[in-house]
């Protein structure tokens, strides 16, 4: 039987459109930050680096002083469609699956240029998509040795913006939000000395802050699992039913930003789902690996990958961190309750909740155990009081049989009851 090959090579045209689909504009402008990032690391960290973006509705800009691509990077692996096995993994980079600068350079337009400048050399990507994407057999793109006379770093420019992403990018309300998302997935390299800057705008970092004191401290515990460190801190906060909840974090890239679903541990194995009294509630989850593919992350980077085994480890111990903080919030409400009907004249949970200072949890050292206000003692209220008195027999069966009843306790019963209506 004579055997014939079938072509099943994907048209550029469909790569295009799948690459691009299951990606929101933001999450892909995110996705080049992470380059920059990954390049500062590489290059001796954040301080002095510095990522600017500009957008209009005509065009898209990157500048970065981060360190830049290596020719030798840019022609064996940066530009390919997916991380090849051989590519060297900078360690505890965020950029790890090899789709994230392709994916968002697609999404945004017709035609993009690379400019990279390293220490080694400096070279020139300009790619007019329409043009490459009508020699289906051609999946390089060209690459120009050229001088740049810039910092070490990267510059991009996509032109020909598609229509949407065009309209988008004339969109205040879309550029705030852009800047919101950059604070909170790179917080903790803003934090630690990058500054980024959105059409001039300076991006601020967003922390995540509990409270600790001697009477108040928080749940803390480390963990190593097939190479990937894991650090849980859970504590207390400011009450806000916005912000309370889980924060993840991989290789300090956040995924997850105040999670209150069944997917951090909320509403399952008897705790209870998120509601007001736990909105003081902060928990702080960071996955940290040399080799990113460990990592419990989506391709997108927008989410957790719950079927990785790391992370169903790690949930055990979230839940625990959880029970511990939860209950104490359980005790707050049972004493404010105390406190609202008088029956308790102070309140040490709420007391030393109120007094706490306020410190980043990043910030937070190991603590020596979880130290807690104890919930007051509250008195049991009695509500009601026995009536005893002595009277003549003869006199009592009269009454009996006036008040067609047969025991003592109902006469007395009848006869307090008449009282209070008629003379009180």
């Amino acid at each position: 039987m004579k055997l014939q090959s079938i072509n099943a090579e994907p048209t550029k045209d469909f790569f295009i459109s799948m690459l691009t689909r299951d990606i929101s504009l933001l999450s892909s402008l995110v996705d080049l930050i992470d380059n920059s990032v990954d390049a500062a690391l590489s290059s001796g960290g954040f301080s002095g680096k510095t990522i600017e973006i500009s957008l209009n509705g005509q065009r898209f800009e990157i500048i970065d002083n981060c360190g830049g691509i290596s020719k030798k990077a840019a022609t064996d692996y940066a530009f390919k469609f997916g991380r090849p096995a051989t590519a060297p993994n900078a360690p505890h980079s965020v950029g790890r699956f090899g789709v994230g600068m392709k994916r968002a350079l697609f999404k945004m337009g017709r035609a993009f240029k690379i400019y990279s400048k390293h220490q080694q050399d400096s070279f020139l990507v300009n790619v007019d998509v329409d043009e490459w994407i009508s020699n289906p057999n051609v999946w390089q793109f060209e690459l120009s040795e050229q001088e740049i006379d810039s910092d070490y770093g990267t510059r991009i420019i996509v032109d020909k913006l598609h229509e949407s992403i065009s309209d988008k990018f004339k969109d205040s309300v879309f550029i705030n939000n852009l800047i919101s998302m950059i604070g909170k997935s790179h917080f903790s390299a803003i934090k630690k000395g990058l500054n980024v800057f959105v059409n001039t705008v300076p991006v601020r970092h967003k922390d995540v802050k509990i409270k600790l004191s001697e009477e108040l401290g928080f749940v803390f515990s480390n963990h190593q699992i097939n190479g990937v460190s894991i650090t849980i801190k859970a504590g207390i906060g400011d009450r806000d039913l916005h912000e309370g909840g889980w924060y993840v974090f991989c290789n300090d890239r956040m995924i997850e930003g105040a999670s209150k679903s069944s997917l951090t541990g909320w509403g399952v194995d008897g705790i209870r789902s998120y509601h007001p009294d736990v909105a003081f509630f902060r928990g702080l989850i960071e996955f940290k690996s040399a080799d990113g593919a460990n990592l419990p992350w989506n391709t997108t980077k927008t989410g957790i990958d719950t079927d990785n085994p790391i992370y169903r480890s790690a949930l055990v111990h979230m839940k625990l961190a959880m029970r511990k903080v939860t209950q104490l919030l359980k005790d707050r409400v049972k004493e404010q309750e105390g406190l609202d009907k008088g029956s308790i004249l102070e309140g040490h949970i709420n007391k030393a909740i109120e007094d706490a200072p306020l410190i980043s949890i990043f910030d937070a050292t190991d603590p020596n155990g979880f130290v807690r206000p104890q919930l007051a003692s509250i008195p049991k209220v009695i509500t009601q009081r026995n009536i005893s008195y002595s009277v003549d027999e003869k006199e009592l069966n009269l009454v009996k049989e006036a008040l067609g009843v047969s025991t003592n306790k109902d006469v007395g019963l009848y006869t307090f009851k008449h009282f209070l209506d008629n003379e009180c």
